[in-house]
């Protein structure tokens, strides 16, 4: 049956990947959505690197894939 009215129509909720980080699992609302990019930036030396490592291993423990991509800036 085709749905006229958007209003009575439902939108399923996109599968979540937890990384086991629990702040990160927080913020993203109970896991990232997959599949998906993020970026994630900030100051030199805020830990970022070292964060995204913990999440992607997480992830990947859980069996899923993550692709984790760092840049550098020069200044």
């Amino acid at each position: 049956m085709a749905i006229t009215n958007i209003i009575k129509s439902t939108v399923p909720e996109p599968p979540r990947v937890r990384c086991g980080v629990p702040f990160v699992d927080e913020l993203t609302c109970g896991g990232f959505i997959c599949p998906g990019t993020y970026l994630v930036t900030g100051n030199s030396n805020a830990g970022k690197t070292t964060m995204l490592a913990q999440v992607a291993d997480g992830i990947t423990g859980n069996g899923n894939i993550a692709l984790f991509n760092s840049l550098e800036m020069i200044e």
